[in-house]
């Protein structure tokens, strides 16, 4: 999760290591442990299809609890990593023009200093530190409050001369 710069981690439960050469039972095994199933096309290969949301939670009733979500920093297996985490989303921020913003990465499993980014959520949806939650409050706040100065100077003039009249 990317707040104002601040970059937090969560982490969330893993998929079984799944082969392209897996067998079609091995698969299903696979779809039944998550919650999903295999679906198998002719044309398109095959694919295994499941709810995250109901993976994640059926991971937690499993025993293991899922941590909040933590800053960056003090998550230490990412530390190789750190570096290009920041930059990615400083590259987001600036293309997307948002303050606030979730990232979805895998780690590869054999090389701990590579990841895939492999989804972008504009809302986000966590269970954060009481630090995250008052960032996510406090850049709601202050988005909210540039936002209606844009309206208020919007309603309010007739010119862009206007505007620099305000403005001084």
């Amino acid at each position: 999760f990317v707040i104002d710069m601040n970059i937090f981690i969560a982490e969330r439960p893993c998929l079984p290591l799944i082969h392209a050469d897996m067998s079609s039972d091995e698969l299903w095994k696979v779809a039944e442990e998550v919650g999903g199933e295999l679906i198998e096309s002719p044309h398109e290969g095959r694919y295994l299809a499941f709810d995250s949301a109901v993976f994640a939670a059926k991971s937690r009733r499993g025993g293991k609890a899922l941590a909040g979500a933590l800053p960056l920093d003090e998550v230490p297996a990412l530390s190789k990593i750190a570096g290009r985490l920041e930059q990615v989303a400083n590259t987001l921020t600036e293309a997307l023009g948002l303050g606030m913003f979730g990232i979805d990465i895998l780690l590869d499993r054999q090389r701990k200093d590579v990841f895939h980014l492999i989804d972008l959520n504009l809302r986000l949806a966590f269970d954060g530190t009481d630090d995250m939650l008052a960032l996510s409050a406090l850049h709601l706040f202050q988005e909210c409050q540039q936002r209606a100065v844009r309206v208020d100077i919007r309603s309010a003039v007739n010119n862009p001369q206007e505007v620099v009249d305000l403005m001084i």
